[in-house]
């Protein structure tokens, strides 16, 4: 159980910094959507 709730936030965590690494790499990606 434990196991998967650390997959589980270690994957959140990686899709939020994604995420923000996107907007500060790419901000006129942003302006398409």
């Amino acid at each position: 159980i434990f196991g998967i709730i650390v997959i589980g936030l270690i994957g959140l965590a990686s899709d939020l910094f994604f995420k923000w690494m996107n907007r500060r790499l790419f901000p006129w990606a942003q302006l398409g959507k």
